[in-house]
């Protein structure tokens, strides 16, 4: 499987918010060209997601919403076969949204130990 270097665009724009852990980002390659990609967020436990209740997909789909969409943001992009996994910094503290996510119990990490799953690990 292909996986390529983590790829910084600090001036990308989240244009939607599709689920807990997918959006949609609009970013300037330069020369003019505007490109917008649907991404995952990268780190998430994979299986937490599809096993999140209604009200905890709704929750999770608001604070993201509520943080980043609309917003420039920094994001930092991974390629891992044919999926596209990103962190977003944002803010003036530079706060990683999964982090935030993590921490007021929406989502959770992907460790290692969970194998099995179809996540991508962070990397940092």
């Amino acid at each position: 499987m292909i996986m390529t270097k983590q790829r910084l665009y600090p001036e990308a724009m989240i244009a939607r918010v599709i689920g807990p852990d997918m959006f949609e980002a609009t970013v300037d390659l330069g020369f003019d060209v505007i490109h917008t990609r649907r991404l995952r967020l990268l780190g998430v436990d994979s299986d937490h997601v599809r096993n999140l209740d209604p009200d905890g997909v709704k929750s999770a789909i608001e604070f993201f919403r509520s943080r980043v969409e609309g917003h420039q943001v920094e994001l930092r992009i991974l390629r891992k076969g044919e999926y596209y996994y990103a962190r977003i910094i944002y803010g003036s503290d530079s706060t990683d949204l999964l982090d935030e996510m993590v921490t007021v119990g929406l989502l959770k990490r992907f460790e290692r130990s969970n194998s099995g799953s179809g996540s991508v690990e962070l990397e940092q």
